[in-house]
């Protein structure tokens, strides 16, 4: 019996393990907040910025549900598809 639930205990893990890679998880700290585990987003420039879910999940323009990204000077900004589309007909996004 022991033997069979340090079996399942190994197999939950590595599932785990497997879930968090499958996911882009990260345990980088979120650029904005510091928290864990974040996504990792590569800026236009190459470099890559990571981000929680938290800081991730609301439009920096309108507060909505943010679905897009893009990238500025200075990070990542995440965007609802209404503003990304404002965003591509001023120009200021490719």
């Amino acid at each position: 019996m022991k033997r069979e639930s340090k079996a399942i205990l190994c197999l939950l893990i590595i599932a785990a393990l497997t879930i968090l890679l499958a996911t882009g998880c990260s345990s980088e700290p979120c650029e904005n907040c510091g928290r864990t585990p974040t996504k990792i987003y590569k800026h236009s420039s190459g470099e890559k910025y990571a981000y929680c879910n938290n800081c991730s999940s609301e439009c920096d323009l309108c507060g909505d549900d943010a679905d897009r990204h893009y990238s500025v000077y200075a990070g990542i900004r995440f965007v609802c598809e209404d503003c990304y589309q404002q965003l591509e007909e001023y120009g200021w996004v490719d």
